[in-house]
């Protein structure tokens, strides 16, 4: 399973995590560093794996991208607000990398697109909340009569 459709899954549980992280106050700098440290965290995951080898990848790459996507969810949702609470995301996103039994020689190509898949979420989630703030939230605290008229 090291095809062009794995190496997008890898870097999925980034994107995800990243959706959600773009929705708190990021900026731009800070967002470029994320997506980097997602990229080296996964591509350093993969030479990890690689060197300590795996005894069946392919049982386990599902069930832990699933699990470790989980657990950084559930870090975003009961980390502290301050910003070095989210650097130790990319450390939990890049431990599924060791169970997929990924050659060494994927590694750039997986922390690239991990990195750039992080990117595209920490961008999705600063649309999706501009737009909460600005098109659903003013009308959802109004009177039922204000939005009727």
């Amino acid at each position: 399973m090291h095809s062009l459709a794995s190496v997008i899954a890898l870097g999925l549980d980034s994107f995800c995590v990243c959706t959600l992280l773009g929705m708190r106050a990021v900026a731009w700098r800070e967002r470029a560093f994320l997506a980097l440290g997602f990229g080296a965290w996964d591509a350093f995951g993969t030479l990890l794996g690689s060197a300590l080898g795996s005894a069946s990848p392919h049982r386990l790459e599902v069930p832990a991208i699933v699990a470790y996507t989980i657990a950084a969810l559930v870090y975003l949702g009961m980390s502290p607000l301050g910003r070095w609470a989210v650097y130790a995301l990319p450390v939990l996103c890049g431990l599924d990398n060791l169970l997929t039994g990924a050659p060494a020689r994927l590694a750039p190509a997986l922390g690239w697109t991990s990195a750039v898949l992080a990117f595209a979420g920490l961008c999705l989630g600063g649309l999706c909340a501009r737009l909460w703030r600005t098109a659903v939230a003013p009308t959802r605290w109004k009177a039922p009569q204000e939005r009727a008229a």
